[in-house]
Formats: C-alpha cells, sequence, structure tokens
C-alpha cells in the first residue's frame, strides 16, 4: 500500500515487522491494508541488524536506548494506542488506507468472491443475509462485513479525526 503523505504526494508502499509481543497491533495493521508480517528479535540479532534485512518499517515494545531510524518504539499495551502512535509517526493519512483488504491471519490480500461460490462454506444465516464475500487464497478464510466492521470503522475513524 502507498501512503499519501500531507503534501498529497504518494510515497513508497509502508511495509511493516511486528515484533511478536504485539500480535494486536500486527492484526489492526491489516485491517487497515498493510503488509505486516510477525517476526521476533533475538537476542543474537540486533535491533540495528533487524532494521536492515529488508525494507520494512519495525515496530516493537522493546525499549531503545535511543531512537534509531526504521524502527518504531511503542510504549503502551493497548492496541489501539500503538496504532495511533503509528499514524502519528509516519504521518499515515486516512484517505490513502485500504481496508479491509488483507488477511488478518495470514497478511495475504483478499480477494473478492461470486456468493454462489462460497455456498455451504459458512453458515447458512450468513449466506442467506450477507451480499458481499472476501476469501483469502493463501488460507481459505471467508471475510464478510459483519458487525465488528462496523465497530472497526468506528473506531478507525476516532484514530483520523
Amino acid at each position: 500500500m502507498r501512503v499519501i503523505a500531507a503534501n498529497g504526494q504518494t510515497e513508497k508502499p509502508i511495509r511493516f515487522r511486528v515484533d511478536r509481543p504485539l500480535g494486536k497491533l500486527l492484526k489492526w495493521l491489516r485491517l487497515l491494508g498493510f503488509d505486516a508480517l510477525s517476526d521476533s528479535i533475538t537476542e543474537k540479532m540486533s535491533l540495528a541488524t533487524a532494521i536492515g534485512c529488508d525494507d520494512r518499517i519495525w515496530i516493537t515494545n522493546t525499549k531503545l536506548p535511543a531512537p534509531i531510524e526504521g524502527i518504531i518504539m511503542v510504549t503502551t499495551d493497548h492496541p489501539i494506542d500503538q496504532l495511533r502512535t503509528v499514524i502519528t509517526a509516519l504521518h499515515i493519512q486516512r484517505q490513502s488506507l485500504k481496508l479491509f483488504t488483507r488477511c488478518s491471519a495470514c497478511n495475504h490480500e483478499l480477494v473478492r468472491v461470486a456468493r454462489e461460490n462460497i455456498k455451504g462454506q459458512v453458515p447458512d444465516y450468513i449466506w442467506e443475509t450477507h451480499r458481499q464475500f472476501r476469501t483469502c487464497d493463501h488460507c481459505q478464510k471467508i471475510f464478510w462485513p459483519g458487525s465488528h466492521v462496523d465497530k472497526q470503522r468506528r473506531i478507525i475513524d476516532k484514530l483520523f479525526e
């Protein structure tokens, strides 16, 4: 996903590598449409070495002795506050998001699927009451806009007020 900067210019895609203890933040980043992988910085790998591995921005809750370019440190345990820290640090704009386009479980992009093609794969009530479905070709999960999506949208809207 490319992010639109405050000046309206399109910047390079922002991709993340999220420290394993921050699993809820990882899921929220994926819900926003970001390519976000879970990883762990081992004792054998310094943070500085870790950020040199690829073009991803590391997010960690490991206390840093000083700011390191390419690493965002979150200092709270609350995932929404962690997400706010990332959004603020990178000046992410609401209009640059691709909400609900990535699998929250495995990070692959979701694809729209015809309703008829998933009959029998979701509960009957869901199939009868929903018209839009997406699927992950990698892990085979099926997604639909349930009531949780409205709640998540309200949270996202508050983040960008």
